[in-house]
């Protein structure tokens, strides 16, 4: 997945399919940048399946443990959350916003010496099937509901 999506190159040359190494972490990759963890933080990232109140007492909950927790978010989410370090990487009225800074997101994270980071999650649809697909990656494939 990538900035032309999916439904884009269907649109032109008919159904495509989707190697299954990149939706099973069982499944043998055909290439490194398939399925590891080029975008991985220095801190455990976790995605995070539901509301921003849920997440917030996560966040509380963890800090309580003695983590130390950032946040991956959007400019819509950015002054809700209060963590360690909160940091949006667009606007989810511009996923190609999103996209285009995610990289640089989880990087500017490392200097934060967090424990952990939770990532709020996208659409799986169009330019947010990529960034789901770098985050899953970069998860490590660790993702919550809550």
């Amino acid at each position: 997945p990538g900035g032309i999506t999916a439904q884009q190159i269907e649109e032109v040359i008919g159904k495509i399919t989707v190697d299954p190494a990149l939706l099973d972490s069982g499944q043998k990759p055909k290439s490194p940048g398939m399925k590891y963890r080029h975008y991985a933080p220095d801190a455990a990232l976790v995605l995070v399946k539901g509301e921003r109140e849920d997440i917030q007492r996560l966040i509380l909950e963890k800090q309580q443990e003695g983590l130390k927790v950032g946040v991956l978010t959007t400019e819509e989410n950015e002054n809700f959350y209060q963590a360690d370090k909160v940091i949006a990487c667009g606007s989810r009225k511009n996923l190609d916003s999103v996209a285009g800074s995610l990289y640089d997101t989880l990087r500017n994270f490392n200097s934060a010496d967090l424990d952990l980071i939770l990532s709020e999650m996208f659409p799986d649809e169009g330019v947010g099937q990529a960034i789901m697909n770098r985050l899953v990656k970069a998860a490590g494939y660790r993702i919550i509901s809550i």
